[in-house]
């Protein structure tokens, strides 16, 4: 099982200088788990000299070029670096391989895989390699030997070694029901709803490249040529191996069947995390409705609170005006003038109208402004309609 671990990395500049001056940059930083672009940074913190470009060519050819001494520092001599890194199993051995299926199953399809042979001649061509034509340029060397409508790659002496491995490998996926997919450079394995890329090409080699009196100013600095070594991949992030190759006991025609095996465990480590991730997004989605419900509740209390704050400014404001109009009415008594007094008789019968219209308490249908409040003014449970969408 995988976990998380903390890792303290310790850089001392003396020791750091020694070492600079005699191990390589990409594998002192590698030893030590970091970038090369890090280690670079943490020697200019420490005020740690380097190589430079061409040092260990120099070295390489048996010259002692002079290293950069060491200068005096003021700061700290030492640097730790604390660093939480994910240990997971890389490993994948012949225990991993189809765990997912049923036993019975699982060793029908090992058999048929550790039985399959490569004929040493082409024998049934499977359909794509019937239609495939091959590009050939060797001034381009990047497009020379590409197959136009499959994943291949190689020289026109590998040519027909490639194609016997390449169709001994579609047609046994199809016989163990998978289908093929390829157009132009991309071939894929379809197993169940999921999708495998692969493919196989021989190497390129890069050699320095001898000018002739027929080259320009803007010829090139290098040359590619093809190096004989055939490579067969699966390019895809989650396999657990991407690439075979001959080896010194073991040729690419021994390797089909763990290839293939690999191919079906891949397709299943995919569906297995898009099923995770599908699962995530799920949660992840459900969350987010949550919170935007919440946030709808929220907005409706919030909603209710400054209704609640008008209702008391109302109803202190009722309170205040019938209180002047039981003033007034007290002073009609004093008013000789009979007009007059019936003027303010009226107005107080109005005003008693908009009071309770304006009362919360008492929420009076006024003929002409109609009712003050909703219906809904005391309900406080906020209603959640299944219907509504939230995204």
């Amino acid at each position: 099982m995988g976990g998380i671990y903390n890792m303290l990395i310790v850089l001392e500049r003396e020791k750091l200088y020694e070492e600079i001056w005699n191990i390589k940059m990409k594998d002192l930083a590698k030893s030590y788990g970091i970038s090369e672009v890090s280690l670079r940074k943490y020697c200019r913190q420490l005020n740690v000299p380097f190589p430079q470009s061409g040092y260990w060519t120099k070295v390489r050819n048996g010259s002692n070029p002079k290293r950069i001494a060491l200068p005096n520092f003021d700061g700290d001599n030492k640097i730790v670096i604390q660093r939480y890194e994910y240990n997971k199993k890389t490993t994948y051995n012949k225990d991993d391989r189809l765990k997912h299926m049923e036993e019975n199953e699982k060793n029908k399809t090992l058999d048929f895989c550790n039985n399959i042979k490569v004929s040493p001649k082409l024998y049934k061509p499977h359909q794509l390699l019937k239609e495939t034509k091959f590009y050939s340029d060797n001034r381009d060397m990047l497009r020379d030997g590409r197959a136009k409508n499959i994943d291949l790659k190689v020289s026109n002496e590998l040519r027909s070694r490639a194609i016997r491995l390449i169709n001994t490998i579609l047609n046994n996926l199809e016989a163990l029901g998978f289908q093929i997919k390829s157009k132009d450079k991309d071939t894929r394995v379809c197993i169940g709803k999921e999708e495998v890329k692969i493919g196989l090409k021989e190497k390129l080699v890069r050699v320095e490249h001898i000018k002739t009196d027929k080259d320009s100013y803007w010829s090139p600095a290098y040359d590619y040529k093809y190096s004989g070594e055939l490579t067969l991949f699966i390019d895809d992030y989650e396999a657990p191996r991407k690439i075979w190759r001959d080896l010194s006991n073991k040729k690419l025609e021994e390797m089909i069947g763990d290839f293939i095996i690999t191919v079906i465990d891949t397709a299943e480590i995919i569906r297995v995390k898009k099923e995770k991730r599908a699962r995530e997004d799920e949660v992840r989605s459900q969350q987010e409705i949550e919170k935007r419900k919440l946030k709808k509740r929220q907005e409706y209390d919030m909603k209710k609170i400054d209704e609640l704050k008008v209702c008391a400014e109302n109803y202190i404001l009722s309170v205040k005006m019938e209180e002047y109009i039981r003033k007034l009415e007290k002073g009609i008594t004093n008013i000789i003038d009979n007009e007059k007094r019936d003027k303010i008789c009226s107005y107080i019968e109005w005003a008693r109208e908009k009071i309770e219209w304006l009362n919360p308490i008492n929420q009076k249908h006024d003929e002409l402004l109609g009712k003050k409040y909703n219906d809904n003014l005391y309900d406080v449970k906020f209603q959640d309609s299944d219907d509504e969408c939230w995204w």
